[in-house]
């Protein structure tokens, strides 16, 4: 886990340079600048683009959004009105919500259905819902493949890892626009549990190690699954994970691109809780297919999780 250090360690490298040059110490000042600049091109955690400020999304011809709105939290009353709203005046063509439970959310849900014309139910546990201006060919949940010699061996060395693969939060997606099909995965991969102040060191540890281990096997399920896509792809939900992990690079490893590395501007965090602030949601696409215009965090306090933005147009 120690890739969850990386924003700090870039940010750490970024002020000794700084200081290094105020002491006119330039060598000193140019080694570690060069390794600030090599740790975050490998990581894709800091993108500076200016060009983001200036973007417009006139012509667009493909707008999604991905958005943890984390339904259960006792203030949720308070602020789906404005959830509402603010999914209204995005007018995404695609929005992927997590943690939309319908119990809690049926409001904002029957809302949504009416303006788009597709509108499902991912989860049998009633947790992920896709809205969608283009029709919906299938449906599938992509789930890992627990028979296989590395999870057994995983499951003979941690069997309460096990619990963690009951249900799958991950679905693939084939989506028309007129002539054209797109694939689209929007996953929720397993989350540290880790809030609260309960647990020690050592608790904590193995929560994120575990966490980390069982992501890494989900981003491996949504490899195999895409590796034969004829079709172009966008994967975008939250990840629980950040820029430069196994997950993130073995899912880009398929060819797709970081939408905020790409076209961001600063780390672009997407999760806090008052104490941890990380971008976890991410929208990666295929870089042969996709041009990409625009992409933007949200940055409220409506949930404990920003809503991510982005704008396409088509290369074909």
């Amino acid at each position: 886990m120690w890739v969850l250090a990386i924003p700090f360690a870039l940010l750490l490298l970024l002020v000794c340079s700084f200081l290094f040059l105020l002491f006119k110490k330039w060598k000193a000042a140019l080694i570690v600048f060069s390794f600030f600049l090599t740790l975050n091109i490998w990581s894709e955690t800091y993108p500076l683009h200016i060009s983001y400020f200036l973007g417009s999304e006139k012509g667009k011809d493909l707008k999604v959004l991905s958005y943890n709105i984390h339904s259960r939290d006792p203030n949720y009353v308070n602020v789906e009105d404005d959830i509402i709203s603010f999914l209204m005046k995005e007018d995404a063509d695609i929005v992927f919500l997590s943690e939309c439970y319908t119990k809690e959310a049926h409001v904002l849900d029957s809302v949504l259905k009416k303006k788009y014309r597709v509108g499902y139910d991912l989860c049998n546990i009633s947790m992920e819902k896709l809205y969608s201006k283009w029709p919906v060919d299938s449906i599938e949940v992509v789930k890992v493949d627990t028979t296989n010699a590395e999870c057994q061996q995983l499951f003979s060395e941690k069997p309460e890892l096990r619990k963690h693969f009951k249900y799958s939060l991950i679905y693939k997606t084939h989506l028309f626009a007129g002539k054209d099909t797109l694939t689209l995965v929007c996953c929720h991969l397993e989350s540290s549990h880790v809030h609260g102040d309960s647990l020690s060191i050592g608790e904590y540890k193995s929560a994120l190690d575990d966490a980390y281990t069982v992501r890494g096997l989900e981003a491996d399920a949504i490899y195999e699954s895409l590796c034969r896509e004829p079709h172009p792809m966008i994967v975008m939900g939250d990840l629980n994970d950040i820029s430069g992990s196994y997950a993130l690079r073995r899912i880009q490893s398929l060819g797709l691109y970081d939408a905020w590395w790409k076209g961001g501007a600063g780390y672009g965090r997407t999760f806090h809780d008052g104490k941890l602030n990380f971008r976890l949601d991410h929208i990666l696409y295929s870089k042969d297919f996709f041009s990409l215009k625009r992409v933007n965090v949200v940055d409220d306090d409506k949930s404990d999780h920003n809503a991510l933005t982005a704008s396409f147009q088509y290369k074909y």
